[in-house]
């Protein structure tokens, strides 16, 4: 009897895991566009760069509270799968007046950009973007370009595939939780038809166990979203032409 129950208890515990996992590798993949819509609001208010539109960044932010909401509306079924185990506290949250506040947090902070902005750090730099996530995918290729990037979006990993003979990249940006073909397949078509490309996995993913599976697959590096742009930044620039 005891067995069983403490079998039971396992399952529950692992289950509670995957469905954890899941949520919070969803939860990153919402939150990348948004900080990039944070920083190019930030590049346009530091470096006036009149050419980002402000209501299409509006437009999406709106989009991706939507998704956050829905993904809180999920995370109430957690406690039906281990009831004695998870205690979630309930508040009414204004999603208007946060992204508001993000906008206006954004506009108010103080400028890191200056010379770097100027330079274009990664000018001439061939970037590939791959993520199913059109506003994720959209919104990092605009800020790598607004750095001085020459760069394409693939929204799956067959338009990537026929991206890297058309585009010939020399970095690749690659989701791994994408359908159809996962950015551990993509990543292995990719490193056999040219093994010199740089992959990056850019990814709400993050346990030890996907981190293996990036470098087994060909990845070179295995980035979490929503990833620290200047750090990107500097990742891509010490990785040379």
């Amino acid at each position: 009897m005891t067995t069983i129950k403490g079998s039971t208890l396992a399952e529950e515990s692992r289950r509670q895991d995957e469905v954890l996992a899941t949520l919070a590798g969803e939860l990153r993949n919402r939150l990348a566009p948004i900080r990039n819509a944070l920083h190019l609001i930030r590049l346009d208010r530091t470096a006036g760069n009149a050419t980002i539109g402000m209501a299409p960044l509006h437009e999406m932010l709106e989009r991706q509270i939507d998704h956050l909401v829905r993904l809180a509306d999920d995370l109430m079924v957690v406690p039906r799968l281990t009831p004695d185990r998870i205690e979630l506290r309930r508040e009414l949250v204004d999603y208007a007046s946060v992204v508001d506040a993000a906008v206006e947090s954004a506009k108010r902070l103080p400028s890191d950009v200056k010379a770097e902005d100027a330079s274009a750090p990664l000018l001439r730099r061939r970037i590939l973007v791959v993520d199913d996530n059109r506003d994720g995918a959209d919104s990092l290729a605009e800020l790598l370009r607004c750095h001085g990037a020459d760069v394409v979006v693939a929204y799956d990993g067959n338009r990537a595939l026929e991206a890297l003979t058309t585009f010939r990249p020399s970095v690749a940006l690659v989701d791994i939780g994408m359908p159809e073909m996962d950015g551990y397949e993509l990543a292995r078509r990719a490193r056999a038809l040219d093994g010199a490309l740089i992959i990056i996995a850019l990814t709400g993913w993050g346990e030890e166990q996907d981190r293996r599976r990036s470098k087994e697959a060909g990845m070179d590096h295995h980035l979490i979203k929503p990833v620290d742009f200047p750090f990107l930044v500097s990742l891509l620039t010490s990785l040379g032409g």
